[in-house]
């Protein structure tokens, strides 16, 4: 079933308001703000309706104006809501779980199903703690630190190019800010971006595409294309470090856990004047196991890593449902393929473009869009 508007807007009646109420005990779901309809209680349909939701009462939440406008037509993790009462809240992480699987929401734009996630990672503090606790035998103390990862919206595109522009500055990377800014187009137009967020401005970027596989990963797996995952911080401490290799590890198993893959094939691009890059990339050499490939080309460093999601204890399918579903994942993205190939035929000269195209086109590809815009240039010649 396509992701699409499915449902028209109803109006609710009193009784139906009082039932959205007592979901959270008259509090906004999100904030925890004491609210009534008729003054800043508003019902917000947490998969909105043009994304495929609908009307019923397992789908509706009341948040606050504030909340509800700043939700906005985003779809959430289900921690959204603390304010949600536990029985209502299962209740719609199964609805939401149901929705993830029975739609075909899968695009260049749209790799992973939610807008937003939210994280917990252990800090080192807090790790050292549950340790010292540990040794003299008492409960370990500490709070996980919350990441809150958002995917980036047309309306996020210039704080995104602000930040590029400053990360490019940070490490001396030889770009123009109009450089940075086609980049930044590249992947919100044939990709998606998500970044981190930490006290209202942005403290990470990730950029994500699929591309063909061409190599390495051909002579390990049946499946023919790969992920593309770019990180960019501005930071390089030791956290600064932990919190990107998890957050694009969470990134990884999240998209298997959506799609129901064991098998994800991954290429890390890590930019080689990044002071966090190379240790970050023989980090990961050593954690997995299936190491392909770490090395660096003039701009990033690149390591491929085969993933090998275990099993659900009690799965039993065979390895070609699998393989299956792997390809029929990737060949969601076919047509992104023929949209920049006409893109690049119409906008030749654009420098920055085809380079960023690198990472999905393969040199055949590129020798197609080159015969082919010879030949509309000729078409032109002879149409004067």
């Amino acid at each position: 079933m396509k992701r699409e508007k499915i449902n028209e807007r109803e109006q609710f009646d009193f009784d139906d308001q009082i039932k959205i109420l007592r979901k959270s005990d008259e509090r906004c779901c999100h904030c925890g703000k004491k609210a009534f309809f008729g003054y800043e209680a508003t019902v917000d349909h947490f998969i909105p309706l043009y994304k495929g939701g609908t009307n019923r009462m397992i789908n509706l939440v009341m948040l606050c104006r504030d909340c509800n406008r700043e939700k906005g037509s985003m779809i959430k993790d289900i921690t959204y809501l603390p304010y949600l009462k536990t029985e209502y809240k299962e209740e719609l992480k199964g609805y939401l779980d149901s929705y993830i699987r029975s739609f075909e929401y899968i695009s260049r734009k749209q790799i992973l199903a939610l807008d937003e996630y939210n994280i917990t990672l252990m800090p080192k503090q807090a790790v050292k703690g549950f340790r010292k606790s540990r040794r003299q035998g008492k409960p370990a103390k500490g709070i996980g630190y919350k990441l809150n990862v958002k995917k980036a919206q047309v309306n996020d595109y210039d704080r995104i190019c602000d930040y590029f522009i400053r990360y490019g500055k940070r490490y001396e990377i030889d770009q123009t800010d109009y450089d940075a800014k086609i980049q930044i187009f590249f992947w919100m137009q044939f990709g998606c971006i998500y970044y981190i967020e930490q006290n209202g401005s942005i403290s990470a970027i990730y950029a994500l595409t699929v591309q063909d596989t061409t190599g390495t990963f051909r002579q390990n797996t049946d499946v023919f294309a790969n992920i593309n995952v770019y990180a960019f911080s501005c930071y390089a401490s030791d956290h600064a470090m932990k919190v990107v290799y998890n957050t694009i590890d969470y990134f990884v198993h999240t998209l298997a856990n959506e799609q129901d893959l064991t098998v994800v094939p991954v290429i890390y691009r890590l930019h080689s004047k990044d002071r966090m890059a190379l240790p970050l990339a023989k980090q990961m050499c050593h954690s997995f196991n299936t190491v392909f490939d770490s090395k660096k080309t003039e701009e990033y460093y690149t390591v491929k890593i085969l993933y090998s999601i275990q099993k659900e204890e009690g799965r039993t399918e065979d390895d070609e449902n699998e393989v299956e579903r792997s390809r029929k994942f990737f060949a969601s993205f076919k047509n992104q393929k023929e949209e920049l190939k006409q893109y690049l035929i119409m906008y030749p000269d654009c420098k920055g473009l085809k380079e960023r195209s690198a990472e999905i086109l393969s040199v055949a590809d590129f020798a197609e869009i080159e015969a082919a815009a010879k030949q509309a240039l000729e078409t032109d010649i002879v149409g004067q």
